[in-house]
């Protein structure tokens, strides 16, 4: 699941975070809160274990957009995300591991939204 906030505070994002972990099936939540200016995005990325239970963010962190800056990368297990068994192989062409960076995800969703 993904919830992405930009009037809304970080504490309604986590309460949308909450209801989302009690649904069978909900492997992730990444949230994501964008500045009221669009320039910096804040994120949490939690790995859902316990149906109901919204554990402490495995990954977190603030980054600005259009920086030329390292990666804001969060991972993602394939097999969780198409519910592939551990013992059964992945499709051909598809990784264990989806590494996706934000900062690059971040700038193409506000590009529309910049002035020109």
């Amino acid at each position: 699941a993904v919830e992405v906030g930009r009037s809304q505070t970080w504490a309604s994002l986590e309460a949308a975070a909450q209801w989302w972990c009690n649904y069978s099936g909900i492997q992730y939540i990444l949230l994501l809160k964008i500045s009221p200016q669009g320039i910096q995005t804040r994120y949490a990325l939690y790995d859902i274990a316990v149906l109901g239970t919204l554990p402490a963010p495995t990954a977190s962190g603030t980054f600005r957009h259009n920086a030329a800056a390292a990666a804001a990368n969060v991972s993602f297990d394939m097999r969780r995300i198409l519910s592939i068994p551990a013992n059964q192989a992945l499709p051909t062409g598809v990784n264990a591991t989806a590494v996706v960076d934000l900062r690059v995800v971040m700038n193409f969703v506000l590009q529309p939204m910049s002035p020109n």
